[in-house]
Formats: C-alpha cells, structure tokens, sequence
C-alpha cells in the first residue's frame, strides 16, 4: 500500500520534528505565546486560501465522480469552514484584531507554490499526496495532544477540531481516494507519491521553524507534555 511506504519514509528525525517540535510542544502545554499564535492565524489564513485551491485544482484532474465530490467538498470546507475560523472568538482579547495587510512568509509562499504548481502540472495521484500531509499530521497532532491538554489551555478549542469526528472522517477519505490512485501504478510512479509527501511534511515542519523567532523562542516554555 502507498500510504504506508509514506509513513515509511517519515523517518525517525522526521517524525521527532513534528511532535517534538516547541511550537507544537507550547501549542499542547498552553504556553505558546500569544504573538505566536496569531501569527500562526495569519500565515495559515493565507495558506488556506491557496490549499483550497489546490484541492479545486485536484477535483478537476480527478476521473471517477466520487473522488471528484469528496475534493470539491473538501475545498470549501477548507475555505469556509476550517477549525481555525472560530479560534479568535472564544478568547478575542487574547488575539486581538489587526488592521494592515498581511504578506505571505517565505514558509507560506513556498509551501503554497509547491502545493500549486504540483496541482496543475503533476499526475494527479502525485498532487493528492502532496496534499496528504496537511490532513494526516494535524490529525495526529490533534489526538496527541487531545491526550493531555488541560482544560484551561487556551489553544483547546483549537486542538479538539484537529481531533474532531469530521476532521478524522476527512483524513480518511484523502487517504483512501490516494490509495485508490496509487493503486496498479508502477514502483517508480508511488516513489513520486511518496516524494510529494515527504517534501509537504517538510514544508510543515519549515512553517512552524518560520513561526519561532530567536526572541519569541526565548518566551516558550520547553517543558514536554505528558502522556
């Protein structure tokens, strides 16, 4: 199966940057700055914008009316109704509004650009996996640390949606409509899937490094949760 020659290449070192990571580490504890998180908000904003895209781009490309229908549905639930929507609302003082226009980072543009340009011109079980990534670690993410946040963590709202029926449902369906394309295909042609995936993991991985400045870092508690 393709998806597990993908975990596969998550080497070790791969995998420790994900959930060891001090933005993902803070996120758990609760103790991520505050100017940490809205930045996050910003840039993700951003990202969604263009992620819905490439998964408009994607439905297109697909053949068979059902894949079509879950990437169609997908993409405007990522437009319109993503979990990072609602987070300024419970806690408004603590992210307060920004009136200036927002650049993508080099991280986001980056990322968004692969994530495009592999929508357009890639066979099209390659621009599935390079989506892949983006639904797989937050789903794991979101149920490790649904294992131990605390209740007056700020960020819980935000973490329980990444653990969500819905958003585990999704994850499920984007990995079995890959294996489906993947399925048939030449050992050289799932080692391309396997590459889209690796490299989207890593453009991760470079957003949540591009979050901590060397000041901001100097503000998180490292302190690992337990679970």
């Amino acid at each position: 199966m393709v998806f597990s020659k993908m975990l596969s290449a998550i080497t070790p070192h791969l995998r420790g940057q994900i959930h060891n990571h001090p933005f993902n580490i803070a996120l758990c504890n609760g103790t991520l700055p505050s100017v940490v998180f809205n930045k996050f908000l910003e840039q993700d904003r951003l990202y969604l914008e263009d992620f819905s895209k490439a998964l408009g781009l994607i439905a297109k490309r697909l053949t068979k009316s059902a894949h079509q229908e879950v990437f169609r549905h997908l993409s405007l639930y990522v437009r319109n109704e993503t979990p990072f929507r609602p987070v300024t609302t419970y806690r408004p003082e603590f992210f307060p509004p920004r009136r200036i226009t927002i650049a993508k980072s080099n991280a986001i543009n980056n990322y968004t650009s692969f994530l495009l340009n592999t929508a357009l011109k890639a066979p099209v079980e390659v621009a599935a996996a390079s989506i892949t990534p983006c639904f797989f670690h937050y789903k794991e993410l979101g149920e490790w640390m649904n294992r131990s946040v605390q209740p007056d963590n700020p960020y819980r709202q935000w973490i329980n949606s990444y653990s969500s029926p819905r958003f585990i449902i999704a994850n499920q369906r984007v990995i079995e409509i890959m294996e489906e394309l993947g399925r048939g295909l030449q050992t050289e042609d799932q080692n391309k899937m396997v590459v889209a995936f690796v490299k989207a993991t890593e453009f991760e991985i470079s957003f949540w490094d591009s979050l901590l400045s060397h000041e901001i870092q100097s503000q998180v508690k490292w302190a690992t949760p337990q679970i």
